[in-house]
């Protein structure tokens, strides 16, 4: 695999539809989420936006409870297996031009897109399959 500039192995973006489905039970992808994660190697970090954090707790407030997504959002902040990055003013601007162009992709998605083009991160954890319409490299493989 290769590695990034810390020397890691590459970092992993990750997408509500993921997040949610490692954390909520009842997700249609809860199994395959966590299978996933489990083969994923122990320093692989999932990397996720502060609009991915609250895109997944208010999906989980709704599907769930607000305590639910209380505490998913506590433990999501608390683990040291993330890394939490903001969008940028330069990430906005990108993501809008990328918005501009596609007819597949949620303003809160291009700005993924743009997030894993300036972090060089090549992979997508989701089960959002506009993503793979839209040509972006996605893990794990089709559902």
């Amino acid at each position: 695999m290769a590695s990034n500039a810390r020397g890691d192995e590459l970092d992993l973006f990750a997408d509500a539809s993921a997040i949610v489905a490692l954390a909520h039970p009842g997700d249609g992808h809860h199994a395959a989420a966590v299978a996933y994660r489990e083969e994923m190697s122990p320093g692989q970090l999932l990397v996720a936006s502060d609009y991915v954090f609250g895109e997944t707790v208010t999906v989980l407030q709704r599907k769930g409870s607000h305590r639910v997504a209380v505490r998913a959002g506590q433990a999501l902040r608390a683990s040291s297996h993330w890394r939490w990055v903001n969008v940028t003013e330069a990430d906005f601007e990108e993501a809008w031009s990328i918005f501009e162009r596609s007819k597949e992709l949620s303003f809160n998605d291009c700005t993924i897109v743009a997030q894993m083009r300036r972090l060089g991160i090549e992979n997508l954890f989701t089960f959002d399959q506009a993503f793979r319409k839209a040509g972006v490299k996605v893990v794990p493989g089709k559902p």
